[in-house]
């Protein structure tokens, strides 16, 4: 946490050696704002780029192949 209970900051990122030498790797990193200092409200800008992704799923932010950058931005509420 950047600023306690209120601002979290990450970095994520990944490279895999595969058997077809494309050499796909991904990097981002995002912001979680706590408006409320606790959990029960969070506000999210994550942005990632992608270089030949290897793999994708229905519920991920990206599909198999692809190349570009993702800007992600949501809140989770929990009652």
């Amino acid at each position: 946490m950047v600023v306690p209970k209120k601002l979290g900051l990450y970095a994520v990122g990944s490279y895999v050696w595969d058997d077809f030498k494309r050499l796909p790797w991904e990097l981002g990193g995002g912001a979680s704002l706590y408006p409320y200092g606790n959990r029960n409200w969070r506000l999210n800008l994550h942005v990632l780029h992608v270089d030949r992704s290897p793999t994708g799923s229905n519920f991920g932010y990206y599909a198999g192949g692809m190349t570009g950058t993702i800007i992600s931005i949501g809140t989770d509420i929990l009652l």
